[in-house]
């Protein structure tokens, strides 16, 4: 997180208020923008990247992003840049996103079904592998008897 002031008291709201964001069902990540100037080294604002997009089949609104909030007359702080954006992802995303975005997520989330067969596949991969390892060290062996070292002088 990048600040810009060095009061602690505001910089643990700005960490409470980025974390409360991330920790949002909707919100995938939660990015500053640097206004155009890509090498920029301090941030001109923030903006959402959201989860609102992938489900969409779910009831989602389909948006990708939140729109960026910038720093401006009425916003000089940037702590008042993550407070604008918490709002407006409250107020767009709300009841419907969140529970779009939880149905595409126990969608997601793999059953774990094992059959007798899968079972019998993996113990036949753990004993190939098992006689891998027992008959390796006897190659390099014979390998090192095949072929002797040779010191040329001349």
């Amino acid at each position: 997180m990048e600040y810009d002031t060095k009061n602690i008291d505001v910089r643990s709201r700005m960490d409470d208020v980025a974390h409360a964001i991330q920790a949002m069902p909707a919100v995938s990540q939660l990015s500053p923008t640097h206004n155009g100037h890509m090498f920029s080294r301090k941030p001109t604002g923030f903006y959402a990247t959201l989860k609102c997009y992938m489900s969409k089949q779910h009831g989602g609104c389909g948006k990708a992003q939140e729109a960026p909030v910038f720093l401006m007359h009425s916003r000089t702080k940037l702590l008042a840049c993550l407070e604008e954006l918490r709002n407006r992802i409250e107020q767009k995303h709300g009841v419907k996103c969140v529970t779009a975005t939880k149905a595409l997520e126990s969608a997601q989330t793999p059953k774990a079904v094992s059959t007798p067969a899968q079972q019998d596949i993996f113990k036949a991969m753990m004993e190939i592998e098992a006689a891998k390892k027992q008959t390796k060290p006897h190659w390099k062996q014979s390998r090192k008897r095949m072929l002797p070292r040779r010191s040329w002088k001349f």
